[in-house]
């Protein structure tokens, strides 16, 4: 798979209570860093095939933000929300579900164990091997 892909990490400028808030944070940053780049390409005549992906490893976050039937219980993620069901909608955006033992993120986020970190990095060399030997 050749895509471009964004790697970003910054401290966010809120205090969320909850990993729901700050994974919704996250998912509205995610949704600015992609628009932009996207916007840019069909200017310069790109065009753009489908929607990126998103994972996240809060199930919470990946339902309300893909189901348009679900709803908002907690009012101070209103726009975070408001402007990832957008993009959802408009088919910018496709939220996945990552499981948190195999989410390659926890590598530059948390410190792990030993063969947590090892299994991790594995995936990761062994996915660069394949494309290497073009298997």
């Amino acid at each position: 798979m050749n895509a471009p892909i964004i790697w970003f990490s910054k401290q966010q400028n809120t205090v969320e209570s909850s990993s729901f808030g700050s994974e919704f944070v996250a998912a509205r940053i995610a949704r600015d860093l992609i628009v932009s780049p996207c916007i840019k390409l069909r200017m310069f005549g790109c065009p753009i095939d489908g929607p990126a992906n998103v994972f996240c490893d809060n199930q919470g976050v990946v339902k309300n933000a893909s189901l348009p039937e679900s709803t908002l219980s907690k009012k101070h993620n209103t726009i975070n929300y408001h402007v990832v069901r957008e993009a959802a909608a408009a088919g910018i955006l496709q939220f996945g579900k990552v499981d948190g033992t195999t989410n390659l993120a926890d590598l530059l986020t948390k410190i792990l164990p030993v063969p947590r970190r090892k299994l991790l990095l594995g995936s990761i060399l062994y996915q660069r091997m394949k494309k290497f030997l073009g298997v």
